[in-house]
């Protein structure tokens, strides 16, 4: 399949602050860093957070790779995907600690196999996940150079390369990915690539060819909550709400189906049943973006005191990823310009996402930091580079009308107003109001 082919081609609550506050504690104290020398001792790794369920394959796969690495501790191959594990379960269950023990699987197997094109991989994607993309670049490329001809090592390479804002690049490595192996992953990453440059019809049907390619239940629902992300960004909620349901019924322990249910029902005006959709998936697992929509969705309706909890906890969580080792700069930059709430840190938070990482996202971010910040006319700048895809995005859109609009840009504000509109008026529980307003009393 052509990266560039048009569609036609077939196929807080208080006790999680708490919570995260001791995790914090833990790590200044050491645990966590322990896989190395436990699993060589015969042991199953650092202690547990919570006892083992059954209902966790992931838990389940981390402990049996841990009894084979004690079993086999010069294992390279097992130290590597040992690591990969400990980011999945990062990103599935919250717990940013998770990060210390892959980085010591990963260096355990880069120890025993330095230019080893696994442990370069894993380095690439535990780089990726901590946002260090210019260190997660250059591992991949090693990892591709140590294995030529193999497409895994283009996964973490193309993520990078997006990240950094080097599409040009990521097309091409890309397109090479899904030349040597047309599967789930080089699939997803080319629907990806061409969702960044407009072409929407294109990237569902690269989305709808990644899940018939997709065997496991788990790679179906993320097939199927990416459509339901392609129909999101379109307005289209009804299809958006099929496509996570369904995703939600294939895995349960996905944290992204519960989000986009919530997303839904708050562009219906049901914020209440928003954030009780919301709610229960956070005392799961606390992610930073699940604490931003919740404490989003609780602004909307009114409950200003939930709203602050959940701000805390964010606080909370921004201090224990970094001391993790996970930057979140651009994550919080968008949400702080939308709230008003500790502006001047956003607008470092955002200047620091566009040099480290100057994707059409920092852009934007930077833009609407500088509007919130009373400088539209810097801003202008970043709104037009982060609009230079043609990357279909409300928020994208609606930002530069802003910007627009304060500089007297009446054309051009209305432009934008109306592509807005034609996506997704309801893109953000605080702002959709604001988006039916102007739309309501247009400039003369």
């Amino acid at each position: 399949m052509s990266v560039s082919a048009e569609a036609a081609a077939p196929p807080a609550n208080r006790r999680v602050l708490a919570a995260l506050l001791v995790l914090g504690v833990a790590l200044i104290l050491g645990g966590g860093l322990a896989t190395v020398d436990a699993v060589r001792k015969g042991a199953a790794g650092p202690p547990a957070l919570s006892p083992p369920s059954a209902r966790d394959p992931l838990r389940a796969e981390i402990e049996a790779q841990h009894a084979a690495l004690a079993a086999r501790p010069d294992d390279v191959a097992g130290w590597a995907d040992l690591g990969v594990l400990h980011v999945e379960s990062a990103r599935l269950g919250g717990d940013p600690t998770a990060y210390a023990r892959a980085e010591a699987a990963v260096d355990e197997a880069l120890r025993l196999a330095p230019y080893g094109a696994r442990p370069l991989r894993a380095k690439a994607v535990l780089a990726n996940a901590r946002h260090e993309f210019e260190i997660g670049l250059r591992a991949a490329q090693a990892a591709v150079a140590a294995e030529p001809g193999v497409a895994s090592p283009y996964g973490p390479l193309v993520d990078a390369l997006l990240e950094l804002g080097r599409y040009d690049e990521a097309t091409t490595a890309v397109q090479t990915m899904v030349d040597l192996r047309p599967d789930l992953a080089s699939y997803a990453r080319v629907a990806y690539v061409r969702e960044l440059r407009g072409d929407l019809v294109g990237a569902t049907t690269a989305m709808e060819a990644a899940q018939q390619a997709a065997s496991r239940p788990a790679d179906v629902a993320f097939a199927r909550f990416q459509l339901g992300e392609l129909a999101w960004q379109q307005g289209r909620l009804d299809e958006a709400d099929a496509a996570y349901q369904a995703a939600a019924r294939l895995d349960s322990r996905s944290l992204d189906p519960p989000a986009g249910i919530a997303k839904v029902l708050g562009a219906r005006g049901d914020l209440t049943g928003a954030a009780a959709t919301l709610a229960p998936v956070i005392d799961r697992a606390p992610t930073p973006g699940l604490v931003v929509q919740l404490a989003e969705l609780e602004r909307a309706a009114g409950d200003t005191a939930g709203a602050d909890r959940h701000e805390a906890l964010l606080g909370a969580q921004r201090r224990l990823f970094q001391a993790n080792g996970v930057v979140l700069d651009l994550e919080l930059a968008v949400h702080s310009a939308d709230t008003g709430i500790g502006l001047p840190r956003g607008l470092e938070e955002a200047r620091n996402a566009y040099r480290s990482r100057p994707s059409v996202f920092a852009a934007d971010a930077l833009a609407w930091q500088l509007h919130a910040a009373g400088r539209s006319a810097e801003a202008i700048r970043y709104a037009d580079e982060a609009l230079r895809l043609g990357t279909p995005r409300a928020s994208f859109r609606w930002h530069r009308s802003e910007i627009r609009r304060s500089l007297g840009d009446v054309t051009g504000a209305d432009q934008d107003l109306r592509a807005t509109i034609g996506l997704n008026s309801r893109f953000s529980p605080l702002l959709a109001g604001a988006v039916e307003r102007a739309a309501a009393n247009p400039l003369p």
